[in-house]
């Protein structure tokens, strides 16, 4: 029999389902030994992948030093930090990933509200109505270490044995890790705790992650899809159960749109409002 199966893939119409379909998937990958607490990514578009996005620039990439740009991040972001500073280029990481540099982490979310938010939030279309599906991916972060580096844990982001996954070991070219691993972050800003943030990060294969995974025989890597029609519909039930932008992005920017929401005055005239 082959081992080439496909992901588990349901389909979500509305928030008690989406709820539903979590707590299904979750079920079927515990045991009477292991509890698992999975992670969730909400995407926009079910075309896109869970590939980081330093790997997603391709082309343009070429003449840019990973090193580099985090030097740079680094010496411009200090005037701009609120509270403690990062202490580890771990943390430097985690905070140009939060704030749209490329890296190779990808965010994930303990929680599955999270995950959903940012998959029904965060559409583009015309007419203001959605034009494509969008998805949630869950993943067993336990069992994605185990494949990567046979071990059933969870990494500390700074345990020394996942070190070489930092482009500075680039140049040992057989000590840097190929494939992906899911690691707990120190909580070094409010974005990081409001979201309750957590991060795969990729290696040197520059593929995503459910296509390394597609070949496994029971890969804990999942995925609910919500149509496209149903989006403005379970927006609306977010909404309801009191979920807004200033939870998950708490600052003075976000609270403004916030209230503009909550106004009904997002869709104004700028000259009205001002």
């Amino acid at each position: 029999m082959s081992k080439k199966t496909a992901f588990t893939t349901l389909i979500a119409k509305s928030l008690s389902d989406y709820l539903s379909h979590s707590m299904k998937i979750r079920e079927s990958w515990e045991t009477k030994k292991k509890f698992i607490d999975p992670w969730f990514r909400g995407l926009s578009s079910v075309n896109h992948t869970l590939l980081p996005g330093w790997y997603r620039l391709g082309k343009r990439a070429k003449g840019i030093d990973e090193d580099d740009l985090q030097d740079e991040f680094q010496r411009r972001a200090v005037p701009l930090l609120e509270g403690r500073q990062p202490q580890s280029l771990w943390e430097w990481s985690f905070l140009m990933q939060h704030y749209g540099l490329p890296t190779r982490l990808l965010d994930w979310s303990e929680s599955s509200l999270v995950g959903l938010y940012f998959a029904v939030g965060d559409w583009q279309g015309k007419g203001g109505k959605p034009n494509a599906d969008a998805v949630v991916w869950m993943l067993d972060p336990w069992y994605l270490n185990q494949w990567s580096k046979g071990k059933n844990e969870v990494f500390r982001y700074d345990r020394r044995k996942i070190a070489r996954y930092f482009s500075k070991q680039l140049f040992k070219k057989d000590r840097f890790p190929k494939k992906p691993i899911a690691l707990m972050p120190h909580h070094n800003n409010r974005r990081l705790t409001a979201q309750r943030g957590v991060f795969t990060m990729h290696g040197k294969i520059n593929k995503p992650l459910e296509v390394m995974l597609a070949s496994e025989e029971k890969p804990r890597l999942a995925k609910i899809v919500i149509p496209k029609k149903h989006i403005i519909k379970i927006r609306e039930e977010i909404q309801l159960t009191g979920i807004s932008d200033i939870m998950f992005f708490p600052e003075m920017a976000y609270l403004c749109q916030d209230i503009m929401k909550s106004w009904e005055l997002a869709g104004a005239p700028v000259e009205a409002i001002i």
